[in-house]
């Protein structure tokens, strides 16, 4: 599927993006432009997938996702995290 072929590489590219700098600002500027591709992941795959592999995978992008920003901000402070 495009929308999780395109999820992938825009995750790898902010990892690098957050990792070389490692700051709230530069956590905030690399994942803007994740949200819409997050959006349309969800618009057209479903994660929960009968084929253990594929969700799997699925389940490992929306931990990277979750894991972003580790190290910079503890988001479990806020309700709903």
């Amino acid at each position: 599927v495009e929308s999780e072929r395109k999820l992938f590489a825009t995750i790898e590219q902010v990892e690098g993006q957050i990792g070389a700098e490692g700051s709230i600002d530069a956590l905030l500027t690399a994942v803007v432009p994740l949200v819409p591709v997050i959006n349309r992941f969800f618009d057209e795959v479903l994660v929960m997938s009968d084929d253990l592999a594929v969700r799997q995978n699925r389940l490992g992008m929306m931990q990277r996702i979750a894991a972003l920003a580790h190290g910079i901000a503890d988001f479990s402070f806020l309700e709903g995290f």
